[in-house]
């Protein structure tokens, strides 16, 4: 079941790759699969520092995904300063996207898809980092001199980028194997959209272009 293998790499991914602490035991198949059949969408609970972070998987079917009186009933029962994760097998249509914007919330609404395998393990996946503000620093004022503008980009949509946590604005480290010196990094910063750069809170949930998600 495919709600299943992203719910066991969300695990991965909130543990492993953004430090997040659960805040509940690690489901096994039958407890997950019972409880999406029930709601037909499964609950973790998690805290990114202080933070409390909240990602519901929906099974293909979900109401709550699709329609708006569930999608707000559901969004209301959220407390506020909740850090929400949505994983859906296809992205937020514009009525959601309308619900989400009335309520002057942020969502970061994900693909199932990105959550099938663990992607940062692939066999031709450079290494993905996130920069301190004091590493920014020192690469753009010391060591390359030049602004953040400058950096060449990669998407917020990114699925390396949505593993790591990386937000808008962020910049970020990538390390990959070279023949010639054993290793070339490369440094770009995250963007909405390609050749857009912003330095102000995002606010709204990323539509991602069919051209973007190949």
């Amino acid at each position: 079941m495919e709600e299943y293998e992203a719910y066991v790499n969300v695990i991965k991914m909130f543990t492993q790759y953004r430090g997040y602490k659960l805040g509940d035991k690690v489901a096994d198949m039958q407890e997950f699969n019972s409880k999406l059949a029930a709601s037909t969408y499964f609950k973790i609970s998690a805290k990114n520092g202080g933070e409390p972070v909240l990602c519901f998987i929906f099974s293909k079917d979900c109401k709550y995904s699709s329609r708006t009186t569930p999608f707000k009933q559901l969004v209301s029962t959220i407390p506020d300063g909740t850090n929400i994760i949505m994983i859906t097998h296809t992205l937020f249509g514009p009525f959601i996207q309308k619900a989400v914007a009335s309520l002057g919330i942020h969502i970061n609404n994900y693909k199932i898809a990105h959550f099938l395998s663990e992607l940062p393990k692939g066999p031709l996946v450079p290494l993905h980092t996130i920069l301190s503000p004091e590493e920014e620093k020192k690469l753009l004022e010391i060591d390359l001199k030049k602004e953040k503008t400058e950096l060449p980009k990669i998407l917020l949509s990114d699925p390396q980028v949505i593993w790591i946590g990386a937000k808008l604005n962020d910049v970020i480290k990538i390390t990959d194997k070279s023949i010639l010196s054993g290793h070339a990094i490369r440094y770009r910063v995250v963007v909405l959209s390609a050749g857009q750069v912003t330095f102000q809170t995002y606010d709204g949930v990323k539509e991602d272009k069919p051209a973007e998600d190949e």
